[in-house]
């Protein structure tokens, strides 16, 4: 949690060095805490164990039938959200999210962004990106 909190102050930290923000934005006029509250309750998904042996159950009309769920294999499930982790790091560690390819970006007018580079990516190693 620490880390997704030190990653933005690096990230306005960067932005006000290359003059895209003013000394006086901060998280909460630039809108980026709702960005960080949502990380950080993503963070928080995960099993416990005081929830051990909670269920649910959940009734199916259309097959008149029953379906009991544990609490912790919900959260289970839901954990695998936090893939975004690792595939932004990958993002960030490519050659398209650069000092350089942001200068280059804006000289032509596009936003170097995440999605920018996956779609860089896609473009020249369509096997590995898949």
């Amino acid at each position: 949690m620490l880390a997704i909190v030190s990653r933005y102050d690096i990230l306005m930290r960067w932005k006000r060095s290359t003059n895209q923000l003013t000394k006086y934005d901060n998280l909460i006029n630039t809108g980026w805490w709702k960005l960080i509250s949502f990380e950080l309750i993503l963070c928080l998904l995960t099993p416990y164990p005081f929830f051990k042996g909670i269920t649910f159950t959940q009734y199916y009309p259309d097959l008149q039938a029953n379906a009991v769920y544990e609490i912790n294999h919900v959260l289970l499930a839901l954990t695998f959200i936090r893939m975004y982790l690792p595939i932004r790091t990958i993002l960030t560690l490519s050659d398209y999210l650069t000092s350089r390819a942001h200068r280059l970006g804006v000289l032509n007018g596009c936003e170097v962004n995440y999605f920018f580079a996956m779609k860089c990516l896609m473009k020249d190693i369509p096997l590995k990106a898949q």
